[in-house]
């Protein structure tokens, strides 16, 4: 139908508060209908991204490679689960 709501924790969250501030809203057509941020910061300069305007590297790039490698743990489980049936 065109609507789109939006909802997730930490960096889904953020990511939330990045679209909205990146969306132009058009009279014509309202289909940002609600955003539903949870355990998410709206402060980047200094805050879990940016420490007083400085990127945070090793924590982003820490935090990235632990989400691959659940994203993996979880692609095994679910194969394993598969071939024991």
């Amino acid at each position: 139908n065109g609507s789109l709501a939006m909802f997730g924790a930490s960096a889904m969250g953020n990511s939330q508060y990045q679209a909205v501030a990146a969306y132009k809203k058009d009279p014509d057509n309202n289909d940002l209908k609600a955003i539903v941020p949870i355990v998410a910061t709206l402060e980047y300069f200094d805050g879990v991204v940016q420490h007083n305007g400085v990127f945070r590297q090793a924590l982003i790039t820490n935090w990235l490679s632990g989400q691959m490698e659940d994203v993996a743990v979880g692609k095994y489980n679910k194969n394993h689960v598969q071939n024991k049936k």
